[in-house]
């Protein structure tokens, strides 16, 4: 299956950075909506997209961006996606499905319901001192 491209990010807010961290909070009551493949996009691009050059927009100890971003997608979660897992190409800004259906409820399982599961597992493979660096 061919890559799936994203729109461009926005790389210009309507508010300052300072303002975004004053009024960011953690929200779990989500809108009966699904995403679209732009808000989807702007995320992912935020996580770890290329902003020019070979750098990302988040730093990485050494530049060496060990971390790969997947994108879980449920029944109805992304506008023109089908449930599934996709990679994210940060070089093309674009998905690559890597497995189809709704696999929520199987990463739930792997991760015992605790969602740092997969994040200690991989960082415990790492070196200890660039996995804190990473997870600061």
């Amino acid at each position: 299956m061919s890559p799936i491209p994203l729109p461009t990010p926005d790389v210009k807010g309507n508010i300052s950075v300072e303002e975004a961290i004053a009024r960011r909070r953690s929200i779990r009551r989500y809108l009966p909506q699904p995403l679209t493949l732009s808000q989807l996009g702007q995320v992912l691009w935020v996580c770890q997209g290329v902003t020019h050059g070979r750098f990302r927009a988040c730093p990485s100890a050494g530049a060496s961006y060990p971390l790969e971003v997947f994108a879980l997608v449920g029944a109805d979660g992304v506008e023109g996606l089908e449930a599934g897992v996709y990679h994210y190409g940060i070089e093309g800004h674009a998905l690559s499905l890597t497995a189809s259906g709704d696999r929520r409820a199987q990463v739930a399982s792997a991760a015992l319901g605790h969602a740092g599961a997969w994040r200690a597992w991989r960082f415990a493979r790492m070196d200890p001192r660039a996995s804190m660096l990473e997870a600061a």
